[in-house]
Parts: structure tokens; sequence; C-alpha cells
């Protein structure tokens, strides 16, 4: 297997029914993204007062373990969407749960006790990443939350994401580009074409 496959889907367009969205307003390419500087980075953003969350869930555990890793940048607030998770749907197991700040990058774990970072990227912007390295068994079923998670936010909260990557094995990417509908390991957008 290939230790940087992104197994994710339409990480450019969080709109895709690949995401499932409760009570979200996608909007594509509200702000410039911290990795090239095009406006091409998602708003997220809570359209009710009500149980909210946006993640993707696929097919990719591993004995190796799993990684992650998300640009994140606050909208409303420091601890608006700001909560990450991994959880093996196979087994009906949140293997780790934490919380950054987005003024101080500060981690904080509701369920489990190390393997989050976030690193700062400028402008406000965070690579989020994580790695968990137990609980998963092969093409075991990963969900990963990005940010809402699933508890009541208020209408009109928001913040944005960008590359959303979750693989196999314990080192994330440094970079990771959009992917379509199946994983493109040049960048490009088309599968077998390679930018130089």
């Amino acid at each position: 297997w290939n230790s940087t496959k992104n197994f994710l889907t339409y990480t450019s367009d969080f709109t895709n029914s690949a995401w499932t969205k409760t009570n979200i307003t996608i909007t594509k390419n509200a702000i410039a993204n911290p990795v090239s500087g095009v406006q091409d980075a998602t708003k997220v953003e809570a359209t009710a007062t009500a149980v909210t969350s946006i993640y993707q869930q696929v097919i990719c555990g591993h004995t190796s373990g799993v990684n992650c890793v998300i640009y994140a940048k606050g909208g409303s607030g420091d601890t608006i969407g700001n909560i990450f998770s991994i959880r093996n749907v196979t087994t009906a197991t949140t293997l780790l749960s934490w919380t950054v700040n987005y003024s101080t990058g500060a981690v904080n774990y509701s369920m489990g006790t190390s393997g989050a970072s976030a690193v700062d990227v400028g402008n406000g912007w965070w690579r989020i990443s994580a790695i968990v390295d137990t609980g998963i068994s092969v093409d075991d079923n990963v969900r990963f939350v990005t940010g809402f998670i699933g508890n009541s936010e208020t209408a009109g909260y928001f913040y944005y994401l960008y590359a959303p990557h979750l693989g196999r094995g314990l080192t994330a990417p440094d970079v990771t580009v959009g992917v379509g509908a199946a994983w493109d390991p040049h960048g490009s957008g088309v599968d077998g074409t390679k930018y130089f």
C-alpha cells in the first residue's frame, strides 16, 4: 500500500455528497488557502442553531495505523468549529478526539491523550494533524470529523477548511492537494497527469 495515498475524495469540494453534512452551508472559494495563496479554501457555516457536523468516512484502516491532516482557520472565534476526531466506524469506537484553539494552537484531548498537533502556517491558518496507531484493523471503516463534530452550534458560526487528508501509516504528507472522485497522486486533478 502507498503511505501517501489520500483515501478521502472530493477534498476540494465539500459540497459533494461524499461529505456528510448536517445543518451546514458550504461556501467554495471563500478565502485564500495557506499553501499557495489561491482563493479556493472553503467556508463552513452552521445554518441552524442545532446539531451540526461535517465528516467523511472511508475504508482505509490498516494495522500500521492511520493519519490525518487538514488546514483550518477560525472564523467566528478561537473555539468555533475547532473539534476534530478519528472514529473507527467498524468497531463504533472514537479513537482520538481533540480541539485546537485557533488563536494559540493549543491542543486539548477529549478522547485519547496524544497524537494530534497544530502548526501555525501563517495568516491564522493551522496545519492540524493526528496519528492513531492502535484500534485499527485492515480495511476498517474510518471517519474523519472536521470542525463541527455533532454538537449543537449557533446559526452563523463559521470557520475555514482546506485540503483534508486521511491515509494509512504513521506519517501524513506535508502538503495535500485536492482530489476528485479518485486518488490523484500527481496533484493535477486528472489521474495520470503530472504537473511540472
